[in-house]
């Protein structure tokens, strides 16, 4: 008898999983910040005068029926018309007459205020005065000749602002240079003309450069001759002379978009204009003053942008104020002087630079 033994083994895996369980808590914080925000809205009421830029006109002295010494101070008002202004020293008034009766002499605003050499007269004078702005009138210096047939100047920028006057040497080449407060020549003779000429029309381009115009005295001439004069350096460039002979002609310095232009304006027997551009140097015909206009002032305003020709003679003396836009197409009336007038002294002036305006 066989006997099996079958022995069986039961192997048996115990598998553990071990489960790790990580709880994240997170805490929230609300911050609730309230903002009060207050509004204030003010309103201004603005109530606008047009001014245009309100530089007076300041115009003293010349020739009417005789030699005159009346001075007058005019505002450009809202409706583009220039109108006659009094001073207030103590009280309204008109503006006080220069110290004596002159024509042709020569005005700058120097040293901050309008101030005019004596120019043709019964006794010559080389006397410059200052009109303060009290109303008075002040002898500052005295030129070292007098201008006895009249005379031109321009007035530069720079920190002794010079003054530039011709005149005082008719049938010569000497010019005089003032500056500094007090004044003092301070050319020592060094600037010269370059020819010798009749008075010459003369007009600020910049703080150094000038355009300058005249017959020649000594040599036959159907046309001016023309240059710009630079201060700084003392040089002269000679320019293509003008279209049509001129004595007596206003001249003046505009800007526009287009470009920087010198305006030349009537003379004796002359009612025509024309038009010198500075970028091209060429001349051409500007619009008809509508009369002959001899002894008129032409002042450059509104930062050069405009142009007023004023008073000056044709039958007899005139009072009209007309004006020229960077169009250069016409000259348009906008005001009167309250005395017509020619070879006078005409400047734009800042109202602080004047005694107080009444109105």
């Amino acid at each position: 008898t066989t006997t099996t033994t079958t022995t069986t083994t039961t192997t048996t895996t115990t598998t553990t999983t071990t489960t790790t369980t990580t709880t994240t808590t997170t805490t929230t914080t609300t911050t609730t910040t309230t903002t009060s925000t207050t509004t204030t809205t003010t309103t201004t009421t603005t109530t606008t005068t047009r001014t245009r830029n309100r530089t007076p006109l300041f115009v003293a002295t010349g020739s009417k029926s005789g030699v005159i010494s009346s001075a007058e101070i005019l505002m450009e008002g809202v409706n583009g018309i220039y109108e006659s202004k009094q001073i207030d020293i103590g009280g309204c008034s008109g503006v006080p007459n220069f110290p004596f009766d002159t024509s042709s002499a020569v005005g700058a605003l120097f040293n901050d205020l309008p101030h005019l050499c004596a120019g043709y007269m019964a006794s010559p004078s080389s006397n410059c005065y200052g009109l303060k702005t009290d109303g008075s009138w002040e002898l500052n210096f005295e030129l070292a000749k007098p201008l006895k047939w009249g005379g031109s100047s321009v007035a530069f920028g720079g920190v002794q602002t010079p003054w530039w006057i011709v005149g005082g040497d008719p049938d010569g080449d000497e010019t005089e240079v003032w500056g500094g407060d007090p004044p003092a020549e301070i050319s020592n003779g060094t600037i010269k003309l370059p020819i010798v000429s009749n008075t010459p029309c003369m007009t600020k381009i910049s703080e150094d450069l000038a355009f300058v115009t005249a017959i020649p005295k000594l040599q036959a001439s159907d046309s001016n001759t023309a240059w710009l004069f630079n201060i700084q350096s003392n040089t002269w460039t000679t320019l293509p002379n003008t279209l049509e002979k001129r004595t007596g002609a206003a001249c003046g310095y505009l800007k526009t978009a287009s470009g920087r232009f010198i305006v030349l304006a009537g003379g004796l027997g002359v009612s025509t204009t024309e038009i010198l551009n500075l970028d091209t140097l060429t001349w051409s015909w500007g619009p008809s003053i509508g009369e002959d206009l001899y002894g008129g002032s032409m002042v450059s305003v509104k930062d050069d942008q405009e142009l007023l020709l004023v008073g000056g003679y044709s039958s007899t003396a005139l009072s009209d104020i007309r004006r020229m836009d960077s169009s250069m197409s016409s000259w348009e009336t906008v005001g009167q002087l309250t005395t017509a007038r020619f070879n006078f002294v005409a400047l734009a002036v800042p109202e602080e630079n004047l005694p107080p305006l009444c109105g």
